[in-house]
């Protein structure tokens, strides 16, 4: 397998910590091993239904164990402007419930009463989804942690000690591409915050379009394909 540099755009504002909690975010390679290995094993452990020694025997392959060192290496190139603590937070607007349930396609009455929010006195108010969604690194509109923000580029480097097996080095592009379109990075990256999109991708100095297509594809069909 090739060697590969991808340089990565932020869709969402991410909250991916450093050594200090209250310092300014930062772009991680150990981060990016966590999600890419997490991944692994997901797509792995759904190829071998739940296989437990087969992903361990392929995931040993790319991550290695401690008797073996890893056949990859990931590097994080440059980094990433951050915006500090306090920042407010200028995503969405605060909704009723009624305008949440219309959003979400469902207005019966037992889902307007589900996401009616209520004072202590028993009054409605209004809510920011995206605020609540955030909830922890957001607070009162504001974000209380360091973050990146959207439309920063950021590159990785991906590069190999030793070739893996062929069928561990497919589950590898496989989980690779499911992190950037399934998942994401830091802090409430399940709620949609730390989402990726991968802009290119060079295997040397060579720019490899292929690739890039793989990794973000350009609508629904091709990300089904």
């Amino acid at each position: 397998m090739d060697d590969r540099i991808l340089t990565f755009e932020f869709v969402t504002p991410c909250f991916l910590g450093g050594a200090s909690r209250e310092g300014p975010a930062e772009w991680r390679a150990g981060s990016v091993r966590g999600q890419l290995r997490w991944w692994f094993r997901a797509v792995a452990g759904g190829r071998y239904d739940g296989d437990l020694q087969q992903v361990r025997k392929l995931e040993a392959e790319i991550f290695g164990t401690t008797d073996r060192s890893s056949s990859l290496r990931v590097r994080t190139l440059g980094t990433p402007q951050t915006f500090p603590a306090g920042t407010p937070c200028t995503a969405g607007r605060s909704l009723g419930a009624e305008e949440i349930a219309a959003m979400w396609a469902d207005s019966s009455a037992g889902t307007v009463s589900r996401l009616r929010l209520l004072s202590p006195g028993g009054k409605a108010f209004p809510v920011n989804p995206i605020h609540y969604l955030a909830y922890g690194p957001v607070d009162r509109g504001r974000f209380v942690r360091s973050g990146i923000p959207p439309e920063e580029k950021a590159r990785l480097l991906l590069q190999w000690r030793r070739p893996p097996g062929e069928e561990a080095g497919k589950l590898f592009d496989l989980a690779l591409r499911s992190w950037l379109n399934l998942g994401g990075i830091g802090a409430r990256s399940r709620k949609g915050f730390g989402s990726l999109r991968c802009l290119e991708v060079h295997r040397g100095t060579v720019r490899d379009d292929e690739a890039t297509d793989e990794l973000s594809p350009r609508n629904a069909d091709a990300f089904r394909r």
